[in-house]
């Protein structure tokens, strides 16, 4: 078996939906393998765009598609999603399948999750429910997908919050299979298997810049455990960088972030906007620390660059290379948990911009060469090279080194 993993390594919407995608047509299986329905997946197939926020985007290719042990289920999205399929492809049923161990997000943990963030973390969350579900099931007082079939979908002192819990139950039954069975025999061949990231690195619970992250484990290894694969079966570590990261949040550091014209030029050229409430998404320079950071916990294979078409129009283009930090430069940071951001300095390096639009092209050396320059230069910063360059949303707007 060839195992893929794809994952962001900013902090979230690097473009893993459009990456996930164009990488499934090289492969048989596409799992989910973390977190739920609290990061969603655009990608855009044959005029048609899609909105995933559970599915793996293969499943629109006909893939064989899997939620696995460590994905958070919230039902409603999931069986919008599945309707959506069946209008489009008929039934999924003979390549859809979720693992009877993954978790269920319940009613009262969204009520729990917008409450919390109200009056407690105030870190805008989605309020999807997703870190009290992971919570309960922490405390081993979570609902399976077993235990929801068995119990009829009504969680004891939940019946009231569930009118549709029959219809849940029946889809859960539908697709519930043996995945780790099914996982086991596959390494036995010569199938590839792609892990697609739901949310990104730096929003990892344990690694990230907490508590300004999300409730599930977003490096490799983490993706790997949700997954029940070992590390020995990775053959590709694709790390998903944005040319200027992004946050969703209003609180979480953003070292980097860039001043409010720059933001709005950039915002309106690339549509950073929030998929659900169209809220402006908070943006900054390419972080080389930060990306640096990333490369030393998890080792990417290589890097999958992402929306260098949006930064077109600009003259220069600053980039991050080092932070000053009590007197003194580094270019690497260790320490993102509480981080407070006025004592880390960004260190520039101003690049030449490329001042033409470079929407659609397919070869690097059809590239104007600061455009190219801009790429070397992340290989050089970061060590990893850049394998895959994405210059538009589309499936074949891409260049591939």
């Amino acid at each position: 078996m060839e195992l893929i993993i794809a994952s962001g390594i900013q902090w979230g919407d690097e473009g893993k939906g459009k990456v996930s995608y164009y990488l499934s047509q090289f492969s048989d299986v596409c799992m989910r393998a973390g977190g739920g329905s609290n990061a969603e997946a655009t990608f855009y197939q044959q005029g048609k765009d899609w909105h995933f926020q559970m599915i793996p985007s293969g499943v629109v290719r006909g893939k064989v598609g899997i939620l696995a042990d460590g994905v958070l289920i919230s039902c409603d999205r999931l069986m919008l999603e599945i309707r959506q399929l069946e209008e489009e492809f008929g039934d999924i049923s003979d390549r859809f399948m979720i693992s009877g161990n993954a978790h269920v997000v319940l009613p009262y943990h969204r009520a729990k999750d917008a409450f919390l963030d109200e009056n407690v973390l105030k870190i805008n969350t989605i309020r999807q429910g997703i870190g009290p579900a992971m919570a309960d099931r922490a405390y081993r007082v979570g609902v399976n997908v077993d235990t929801f079939i068995r119990s009829g979908g009504a969680p004891e002192g939940q019946d009231e919050h569930w009118e549709d819990r029959e219809q849940y139950v029946e889809m859960l039954r539908k697709y519930r299979k043996n995945t780790k069975r099914y996982l086991g025999e596959l390494q036995k061949t010569d199938k590839t298997v792609l892990i697609q990231g739901s949310q990104a690195f730096m929003l990892d619970n344990v690694h990230g810049t907490y508590p300004s992250v999300t409730s599930s484990y977003t490096s490799t290894a983490g993706l790997l455990h949700g997954a029940g694969l070992p590390y020995s079966s990775l053959t590709r570590n694709i790390g998903i960088v944005k040319a200027y990261p992004i946050r969703f949040d209003r609180t979480g550091p953003l070292p980097t972030e860039c001043s409010e014209s720059d933001q709005d030029h950039i915002r309106n050229a690339g549509n950073e906007f929030s998929h659900t409430s169209h809220t402006p998404l908070r943006i900054g320079w390419l972080d080389m620390v930060a990306l640096r950071y990333a490369q030393e916990l998890n080792h990417y294979t290589e890097f999958f660059f992402t929306k260098i078409d949006v930064l077109s129009e600009l003259k220069e283009i600053p980039v991050c290379i080092g932070y000053r930090h009590r007197g003194e430069t580094i270019d690497i940071c260790y320490e993102w948990s509480n981080m407070d951001t006025s004592e880390y300095e960004p260190v520039y390096k101003v690049l030449k911009g490329w001042q033409r639009p470079i929407r659609g092209v397919q070869d690097f050396m059809e590239l104007p060469v600061e455009a190219r320059d801009y790429v070397t230069f992340l290989e050089d910063q970061v060590g990893v090279r850049v394998s895959l360059i994405g210059t538009g949303p589309k499936d074949d707007e891409v260049i591939v080194r």
